[in-house]
């Protein structure tokens, strides 16, 4: 269900969204809830990696709010060179499955 949500905008902002309104022949509030949309996501994934980063949330909070898999996280982690604590009894259960993977 869709909310209505005003908020106001810098004049730049404004001729930028009608501009891609014209160019697209979109409605000019398709192209602001559009922008939105991709803004809150891109803030989302930025917060969690920062967030993330201070240690004030776990890695999968972060992806949580990210709205990314665990898996799609740790490789967002890696493109941006943060590094990523692991556990070391996280890690010594995934050696030691690993060991039981390679025997057989």
């Amino acid at each position: 269900m869709k909310q209505l949500t005003s908020l106001r905008l810098n004049a730049q902002d404004t001729r930028k969204a009608k501009e891609l309104a014209g160019l697209l022949r979109f409605d000019h509030s398709v192209v602001m809830r559009t922008a939105v949309e991709i803004g809150l996501r891109k803030f989302s994934e930025e917060t969690a990696l920062q967030m993330y980063s201070e240690k004030r949330l776990s890695l999968s909070e972060a992806a949580d709010l990210a709205e990314l898999s665990v898996g799609e996280f740790m490789e967002t982690l890696v493109r941006r060179g943060i590094r990523q604590e692991i556990p070391g009894e996280l890690l010594n259960e995934s050696l030691e499955n690993a060991r039981k993977l390679v025997r057989g």
